[in-house]
């Protein structure tokens, strides 16, 4: 049995490497797309300085514990942006 006996095994493994590869360049597009559409006040909300979000996220790429930790921070921004405002609504109206 040579090496190249269990082609079919090199070539699954080279294919799953490349859908992988594949799955974090889509996921990494979809944060970065994500974050554009994120308003600055939600940043400021949050504590997080926006240029430096974006270009960790341009330099590192979809760092998912970072990424993950910076959205949900994002979420619960947007969530008291959203309330406050509706304070403001009922107390102005």
């Amino acid at each position: 049995m040579g090496l190249f006996s269990h082609w079919w095994a090199v070539l699954l493994l080279l294919a799953a490497v490349a859908g992988f590869i594949v799955c974090i360049h889509l996921e990494d597009r979809r944060v970065a797309r994500e974050l554009a559409r994120r308003p600055l006040r939600e940043f400021q909300v949050a504590g997080r300085d926006r240029d430096r979000v974006v270009s960790r996220h341009a330099t590192w790429g979809p760092v998912p514990l970072l990424t993950r930790r910076d959205l949900r921070r994002l979420d619960e921004a947007r969530r008291k942006l959203e309330r406050f405002e509706a304070e403001q609504a009922r107390g102005n109206g």
